[in-house]
């Protein structure tokens, strides 16, 4: 609702001014209110100006923290931002009739929960709200862990509900702030709707089977006329965690024979892509052994003297054991992939010894598996 308040301008004259219970009017000085860049207007820019203070990218000078003060609360925020857009787009910044704020909710805003990638991935973490009813404007500070090696931030982008606000964010060690504001309230019936998504990076020196915490550490929401939702509501900030998956490799056993024959060929030189950087020779009747490599698909290129090169495709199943066969056409000179020959490196987090015999002995069951058939 709104009452006549009396105010005391500089000049000691007295003002009537309606104003709303949850806002108040004042003028102080030289400093125009709302004019937040002293260009002499009141702009959608000087709302984009109080953003940039309310996130640190730009530090108030002279009048700015007097003039984006729209709301009397001695503080320049988004709901300032809010109110200085509709002052901008000439709307009213007290409430009309039906336009009071929506009171006694409780608004939950949250990062999810089952958060999870491995060593070298991306992830999108979104910041969630279940009720955006009347939301003009939001403040966010979100912490992560600081070091480098576990967590990097590569971007903030607004969510599905704030598409079309003002949108600023400043990120340091292990926080980013978030600022936003619009002119209007959204509407709609009520809903989860994601208010930003922060990109991440899990780099492949991050803590395996780790819990990297995402905090929300505060958060401010405000609706079209300057009151802040925490006044008449109840508003809870919910953090999460990104679990760092160890990352498991997979075997993979390529069999080289004959088109024709299907004889094995024990002289070639066997490859993936993707895969270890070196073609390999050591096999056991014709099965070559590639004891680590990571999950997903990859094609499997052989070449042997007399034999044109072959290739085939095969999905590597992380923790499992994938086999191909790669048939060689007589024919073209063969030759070698280049570089030096190596033997596929072990599974990561041992020696590689036990795995290694056991693939061995894997090769040699198939290799006899496959001389029965042939017989």
């Amino acid at each position: 609702m709104t009452k006549p308040v009396a105010q005391t301008v500089e000049s000691a004259q007295t003002i009537l001014a309606d104003i709303s219970a949850t806002s108040r009017v004042r003028v102080s000085g030289q400093c125009k209110l709302g004019d937040v860049d002293d260009n002499g207007l009141v702009q959608m820019a000087d709302a984009t100006t109080v953003l940039k203070i309310v996130v640190k990218k730009v530090v108030p000078q002279g009048c700015q923290m007097t003039s984006g003060d729209m709301n009397g609360d001695e503080l320049a925020d988004s709901a300032d931002a809010v109110m200085i857009m509709r002052v901008a787009e000439d709307r009213p910044i007290n409430p009309g009739a039906g336009e009071l704020p929506v009171r006694g909710r409780t608004v939950r805003v949250y990062i999810p929960e089952g958060l999870s990638a491995n060593p070298g991935e991306s992830i999108a973490v979104p910041v969630m709200i279940d009720d955006a009813t009347g939301l003009s404007g939001c403040e966010l500070l979100v912490s992560y862990p600081p070091q480098t090696a576990s967590l990097v931030l590569d971007s903030v982008e607004p969510g599905t509900a704030t598409q079309d606000f003002a949108f600023e964010y400043e990120a340091g060690p292990g926080y980013v702030r978030i600022a936003m504001s619009r002119d209007l309230a959204l509407a709609g019936a009520k809903t989860e709707r994601t208010l930003a998504v922060l990109h991440f990076t899990v780099p492949e020196t991050a803590p395996k089977n780790a819990e990297l915490p995402i905090a929300l550490n505060s958060v401010k929401l405000a609706g079209p006329f300057g009151e802040d939702f925490a006044w008449q509501n109840d508003v809870r900030g919910t953090g999460s965690a990104i679990a760092v998956s160890s990352l498991v490799c997979g075997a993979v056993v390529v069999a080289v024979v004959d088109d024709k024959t299907s004889a094995p060929i024990t002289n070639a030189l066997v490859q993936l892509n993707p895969g270890p950087p070196f073609a390999i020779t050591q096999n056991t009747d014709g099965l070559y052994v590639f004891a680590c490599i990571k999950p997903g698909a990859c094609r499997a290129i052989a070449n042997a003297p007399d034999y044109q090169t072959g290739e085939a495709s095969v999905v590597v199943q992380g923790g499992g054991v994938s086999t191909v066969t790669v048939r060689l056409k007589k024919g073209g000179g063969g030759g070698c992939f280049g570089g030096t020959l190596e033997n596929a490196a072990p599974p990561r987090g041992g020696t590689g010894l036990a795995e290694a015999l056991a693939l061995t002995g894997l090769a040699a069951m198939a290799a006899a598996r496959r001389r029965h058939v042939s017989a």
